[in-house]
């Protein structure tokens, strides 16, 4: 557990629209996060494991008669970490050494997911419908985290994890009451 001094600033813009058959937002986020630890190994000031740097969001809602659509867009600047600088196998396990703190940065973070719902029956307060939807339509392998692994013989690979399934489609039937 390392102990030290850590710093984060930003900007936040946001457009909002919440009246009409179109409604949703966009966002934009600028920021930093950046620490200082009091540990010799490591001298001088690094992003924090949370830090995106740049961060887009757009939500949109479309209402036609029965029918709602929406869609969800994320753009997010990949997170650091800290990449081997070298590995061997000593007694048959893989031995790591670690290059500067935070130095790396994953791939950016791109989601679209889009739903559509049919409204069936509204009575008062009630109401049935179904709802289809898909989450990361685009199938981006959007990386999780980074994972060192041997191909072959004295062989490795450093290279990113991602989630197993690409595109998740959903259907749903809903009643609210």
């Amino acid at each position: 557990l390392l102990k030290g001094r850590g710093w984060n600033y930003g900007v936040n813009v946001m457009l909002h629209k919440q009246s009409g058959s179109l409604t949703g937002w966009v966002s934009y986020s600028w920021g930093r996060a950046l620490r200082r630890f009091n540990n010799p190994e490591f001298t001088g000031i690094y992003p924090a494991n949370h830090e995106r740097i740049h961060e887009l969001n757009a939500v949109c809602a479309y209402k036609f008669r029965n029918w709602d659509f929406a869609g969800t867009f994320i753009y997010a600047g990949g997170l650091p970490f800290t990449a081997p600088d070298s590995y061997y196998i000593s007694s048959g396990k893989i031995i790591t050494n670690y290059g500067e703190h935070n130095a790396y940065r994953m791939g950016p973070y791109v989601r679209l997911d889009l739903s559509a719902t049919y409204i069936i029956k509204k009575t008062g307060s009630q109401e049935n419908g179904i709802n289809v939807s898909v989450y990361n339509v685009l199938a981006r392998r959007n990386p999780v985290m980074y994972r060192l692994h041997v191909t072959q013989k004295n062989k490795f690979a450093y290279a990113p994890l991602a989630f197993m399934l690409r595109v998740v489609p959903s259907i749903s039937y809903y009643h609210k009451f």
